[in-house]
């Protein structure tokens, strides 16, 4: 049986994408005398924030809570000459953590952030960027890679006086160069000066794909 000629070639594609959203983190810790007083500060906290939403035309729903939790806040206990006795309770904790993801928009993301600092009592404010369509960039990279591959077996297979066959085998993800970069910035809105707004870019992604492509060679 002869056996083919063949010719195995790498193929790499790589872009840099700009980010396209804002995510504004928030995040409110808090101890109270009562259980009842934390879950209800707690309510209240997703009602001013969504009423901050409204003011702007922007769906409540956009709000996320990603965590809350109420529980007893207890603290390590010493006697008279300090001497180690257990923990006592010092009220009950409160932890929230939500987001908020908009469009690219530094006007409207400070604009937010001033409102929800002005409204919701000790909240922190994180401000961060990242790629929301991250899926269609890199299936894009990868049609890239695949023509990247055929463009050099072609000019392999024309100065050896052949041309591509039949495709025998295709391997992806033979590239481990992914990087995901989020830029993020972490401010007190509450002291930006009048008429200074933070600006958020973000740092560009990089997306890299690569591929393996064995053809058949045939002789021209």
């Amino acid at each position: 049986m002869n056996q083919k000629n063949i010719i195995k070639v790498a193929g790499i594609a790589k872009v840099n994408v700009t980010p396209d959203t804002h995510r504004i983190r928030l995040e409110v810790r808090r101890t109270f005398k009562s259980n009842d007083a934390a879950y209800e500060t707690g309510k209240k906290n997703l009602i001013l924030i969504n009423n901050v939403l409204k003011n702007h035309n922007l769906r409540p729903d956009l709000a996320k809570t990603t965590y809350f939790d109420v529980s007893e806040n207890e603290k390590r206990a010493f006697d008279e000459k300090g001497r180690y006795i257990g923990y006592e309770k010092k009220g009950y904790y409160l932890r929230q953590y939500v987001y908020i993801d908009i469009p690219m928009d530094n006007k409207l993301t400070n604009e937010l952030s001033k409102e929800i600092a002005e409204s919701v009592p000790y909240v922190e404010i994180q401000l961060d960027t990242y790629l929301s369509n991250r899926r269609e960039h890199k299936l894009k990279v990868m049609e890239m890679a695949v023509a990247d591959a055929k463009q050099k077996a072609e000019i392999l297979a024309n100065a050896l006086n052949c041309s591509l066959g039949s495709i025998l085998e295709i391997n992806y993800g033979c590239d481990d160069s992914h990087r995901y970069y989020e830029a993020y910035d972490t401010c007190n809105v509450e002291i930006l000066p009048s008429g200074s707004p933070l600006e958020m870019t973000g740092e560009d992604e990089e997306i890299t794909e690569g591929v393996h492509i064995i053809w058949e060679l045939v002789k021209n």
